[in-house]
């Protein structure tokens, strides 16, 4: 097996009469995505399936996770991209921004993973923050911290909406 997944692999070219072998759907000249993921999935993927995929009704494909494609970009190209404009985002006012080599860690201040660190930019609907590697230290404009202010308790969906509102028209 190739080292890159690609969900492409599996298609069918429009023959409604083909049903894929990978993920068991009626082909519809599309690209086939499993159906989400069950709670009892994802504790099997984070159980330790380790460098591997799991697909229901499929099971686990052994693969580098960040080569894993959707036919046009790697996760690893796409966290690269990511991490950039958040970079590029820190630039246009460095004062809404700060970075610290520590996180919040069960109400204690505790050091990041080894070559991570924390980056935030507070916008008006609140705190946007990630990991980033520290290649993207310098690039992050910001003010750098030992004791970052506290986890707003952000998730990940409300990052989606804060940045969808920053990026709003304004009246």
């Amino acid at each position: 097996m190739s080292d890159i997944y690609n969900p492409q692999s599996h298609r069918f070219q429009g023959r409604l009469d083909r049903w894929c072998e990978v993920c068991n759907l009626p082909d519809r000249d599309s690209i086939h995505f499993p159906p989400p993921l069950s709670g009892d999935e994802i504790d099997q993927v984070v159980a330790g399936l380790g460098d591997n995929i799991y697909i229901p009704g499929v099971g686990a494909i052994e693969c580098i996770v960040g080569t894993v494609s959707d036919g046009y970009h790697t996760f690893n190209e796409l966290y690269e991209h990511r991490s950039l404009l958040f970079c590029a985002l820190s630039q246009v006012n460095s004062e809404w921004c700060w970075k610290s080599k520590n996180h919040w860690i069960d109400g204690e201040v505790k050091p990041c993973h080894d070559g991570w660190f924390v980056a935030c930019i507070h916008l008006d609907a609140g705190q946007v923050s990630y990991h980033m590697q520290m290649e993207y230290w310098s690039s992050f404009r910001g003010v750098d911290l030992d004791r970052p202010p506290a986890h707003d308790g952000h998730t990940s969906s409300d990052v989606i909406l804060r940045l969808k509102d920053f990026c709003s028209p304004k009246a």
